[in-house]
């Protein structure tokens, strides 16, 4: 009994060690986008008024939509089913069938957009002109998104990392490219994105061990595993549709609703929110499903709960500092960060950062309705927060604008992690941590008092950046100690 019981405190140290690990060789992944995606934000808005850029916003969530939609189901299928593959010792027969997939998915989906076109035409209006552009983005994200899904579910975070910092690298490059050197046209910002997508499907080929695999593209479709793929996958259509809807459909309601102009000014102040806030929550998500899932299928099953539980008191840990910073310093960020047309939407921020916050943490959660394939039960949930976001903003929209959507933005995804908590309670139960979450909130607040104190006293001795970065400094440092204090963080040994 001892002895399985250290075997069990075992694996759960080093599943432990390898999140840390793992989440830290994720960070350039998150760190170099986000990065780079700000930059982008703020030359684009300087070089575009709020009517192109706004519809640019409208055109990318839409692509967004699409690629989840046509794609979704065969990346959340490779999470779940290669690291199966992987202890069976197949995973090489894996990738060349995924490799199948992608090309005749995707093939579908160019050929048809291609054909429907004359179709479609005149109903266009003023976004006739993005439509070539938003093809090429939707299919080039489905592939390069589907690849990089193989590389986090076999667990090589490094290669992962390279090539999504890759991708945001060229992206910017090949955007400010074609603007300053070709056309003033945010058609060039999807342009750059589809190329950079392109550009690396046979790298990332080679470090999968699958570049010669097309040569067996007409031996290696197996129905088998695509109904497998459908039948867990199909229902994760609906699910990143819904998710898509829940984070995305604001700005098109805005767009229709109060014009393209409030659309571009409300999503240049939202990707701030999601490409700050990313920096640290993308790392230990993307680190922490593939983790879960392999210990799974490797047998190793007593101690899931109690790692979806560790799990969801280390991103708390990690997100609450960048809420807190976010919050406070909203009108400063925006100020540095954005065009002087754009910076009246500081207002949604706070709206959106908590909005994001328990988003994230709810994609723990959930994980024990994934791991049990129960997809169905995954799609009814984000589907009524959906719905219940989609009616708010229908009121919201036409009466408050933007600030509306803010607002229920914050609503609509509030209410997931309550209905996973509900619906995990008797299967693979999600055990928050509260009594950590409590501490950590305390922490928090502290973090806030010690940092609005700086900016009261120093505030109009420094310059913008300056006053940042010297309440980041200060801010980390103060919330740090305290959870040291309260024994939440160890610094031998990291997170505990």
């Amino acid at each position: 009994m001892n002895g399985s019981r250290a075997q069990e405190e075992q694996l759960l140290a080093h599943l432990m060690r390898r999140l840390r690990e793992d989440t830290l060789r994720y960070i350039p992944s998150a760190v170099i986008p986000a990065a780079l995606s700000i930059a982008g934000i703020s030359v684009f808005t300087r070089v575009f008024d709020p009517l192109d850029y706004g519809r640019y916003a409208v055109v990318v969530a839409v692509t967004l939509i699409a690629a989840s939609l046509l794609s979704g189901w065969i990346q959340q299928s490779v999470l779940r089913y290669l690291p199966r593959f992987n202890a069976e010792g197949r995973v090489d027969e894996f990738l060349v069938k995924l490799l199948h997939m992608i090309a005749v998915v995707s093939g579908t989906v160019l050929v048809l957009c291609f054909i429907v076109f004359p179709f479609m035409r005149d109903r266009l209006g003023a976004y006739v002109h993005y439509y070539h552009a938003g093809v090429l983005l939707v299919v080039s994200e489905m592939v390069f998104s589907t690849l990089n899904a193989a590389y986090q579910a076999g667990l090589k975070s490094k290669e992962s990392t390279v090539f999504k910092s890759a991708s945001a690298v060229l992206r910017l490059a090949l955007a400010l490219l074609f603007i300053f050197f070709v056309r003033r046209d945010v058609i060039g910002i999807l342009l750059g994105a589809a190329c950079a997508n392109f550009l690396l499907f046979f790298p990332m080929l080679k470090g999968l061990g699958i570049a010669g695999g097309a040569k067996s593209l007409a031996t290696s479709f197996d129905t088998g595993l695509m109904r497998t793929f459908a039948a867990f996958g199909i229902p994760m259509i609906g699910w990143m549709m819904c998710g898509q809807l829940l984070g995305l459909s604001d700005r098109v309601l805005i767009g229709a609703f109060r014009g393209s102009a409030e659309a571009g000014i409300y999503a240049a102040n939202y990707n701030l929110v999601t490409m700050g806030f990313g920096l640290i929550s993308t790392p230990l998500l993307t680190a922490s499903y593939p983790l879960i899932m392999n210990a799974w299928e490797s047998g190793d099953r007593s101690k899931i709960t109690q790692v979806i539980s560790q799990f969801t008191k280390y991103y708390v840990i990690a997100v609450v500092p960048v809420v807190v910073f976010t919050v406070l310093f909203s009108r400063e960020l925006v100020t540095i960060l954005l065009g002087s047309k754009f910076r009246e939407g500081y207002t949604i921020i706070p709206f959106v950062t908590g909005g994001v916050m328990v988003w994230g943490v709810s994609m723990i959660g959930h994980k024990g309705l994934e791991i049990q394939e129960r997809t169905r039960t995954l799609l009814m949930l984000v589907a009524i927060s959906m719905l219940v976001n989609l009616s708010l903003n229908l009121i919201m929209i036409p009466a408050f604008g933007y600030q509306g959507a803010a607002v229920t933005t914050l609503i609509g995804y509030s209410i997931y992690p309550v209905l996973v908590f509900r619906a995990t309670r008797k299967s693979i139960a999600w055990l928050v941590p509260w009594r950590s979450i409590v501490k950590t909130a305390c922490a928090g607040i502290a973090m806030g008092a010690v940092m609005s104190a700086g900016r009261f006293y120093a505030g109009g001795h420094l310059p913008p950046v300056g006053m940042l970065c010297a309440a980041g400094v200060i801010g980390i440092a103060c919330y740090a100690s305290l959870l040291a204090a309260m024994r939440e963080l160890t610094f031998r040994r990291g997170w505990r």
